[in-house]
Order: C-alpha cells, then structure tokens, then sequence
C-alpha cells in the first residue's frame, strides 16, 4: 500500500469515528459545578508551558541522535 492511500484510510477511520462521537448527546453538567472551585483554570498555563518545553526537548534529543 503507497503511502497516500494509507492516508486516505486513515483519514476515512478518523472521519467516521469522529462523526459517530459528535452524534452522541452529552450528559448536562452537574448542578453544583462552580468555575470558581475548578483547580485547573489557575494552572492551564503553565501545564501548557511544560507540555511545549517537553516536546522541544523530546524533539532535540531525538532530531540530534539522527544526525549523527
């Protein structure tokens, strides 16, 4: 199989997964949920920041053992 039709099936896969998830009625949220209690919302930057610094780093690491 060349390269461009394992695209095409994997796009097709994805496509059809991704319409029968968007098709499914989502529960209602609890009633008693306040923005304010939620421990996330003050530290999605910095989860944020950690995640790109440690994608560079995997992605040095890796681009620098190809190279030699």
């Amino acid at each position: 199989m060349n390269l461009s039709r394992k695209y095409l099936v994997l796009f097709l896969i994805f496509f059809f997964v991704d319409l029968s998830v968007f098709a499914q009625d989502l529960p209602p949220p609890p009633g008693d949920l306040d923005p304010e209690e939620l421990p996330i919302d003050d530290h999605i930057w910095l989860l944020g920041g950690i995640g790109l610094l440690y994608v560079f780093s995997k992605y040095r690491v890796s681009s620098d053992s190809h190279s030699r």
